[in-house]
């Protein structure tokens, strides 16, 4: 009851505004950031059966946050696919002949028109293996794996969970983690 009355006193009357309720209870004031994924139980999310509706806000990084959820609900096999829009967007392709990846980096806000992967782990821990098409205001569409996107102003996500584990495997002669169904 003590932080009940302090967060009310303190003026957080509105319970919906727990972010910031939170980023005063832990000493967050002025000048200091309180990454949104440090209180990962926040994301919006409901379960449908083996299907997931995921919500992502303003400023989530979409990976690492999907690789945490993944964690949480303990899924190593799976299905993803989304739309929404996102910025600082690193997006990535591969060149056989050199076993590596060129990236290419998108500062400004593009609408996702297509994000589709597979959930698998690597040593036991969730992978998100993915990939995005987007679309710039001059409505032509970049796309490839993709490394991170940081969501503005939102993204809407499906994640079906298949039942067991996916594993992925360096292999040496790609250079890739394949997949070992």
């Amino acid at each position: 009851m003590i932080v009940t009355d302090a967060i009310i006193a303190k003026g957080f009357s509105d319970p919906r505004n727990l972010y910031e309720m939170l980023r005063w209870f832990f000493g967050f004031g002025e000048g200091k950031i309180l990454d949104k994924r440090c209180v990962g139980f926040l994301m919006h999310y409901r379960r449908f059966g083996d299907v997931f509706v995921l919500r992502f806000d303003t400023g989530e990084e979409i990976v690492s946050t999907l690789v945490e959820f993944c964690e949480r609900e303990r899924i190593r096999a799976g299905t993803v696919s989304a739309i929404g829009a996102a910025k600082e967007i690193e997006i990535a392709a591969f060149d056989v002949s050199t076993k590596r990846y060129s990236k290419k980096e998108l500062k400004e806000n593009h609408e996702i028109l297509s994000l589709k992967g597979l959930i698998s782990s690597v040593d036991g821990k969730p992978h998100a293996h993915l990939h995005i098409s987007v679309a710039g205001h001059d409505f032509a569409a970049e796309g490839g794996h993709l490394n991170k996107a940081v969501v503005s102003p939102t993204c809407e996500m499906v994640v079906r969970k298949f039942d067991g584990e996916l594993s992925r495997k360096q292999d040496e002669e790609t250079g890739l983690k394949l997949l070992e169904p």
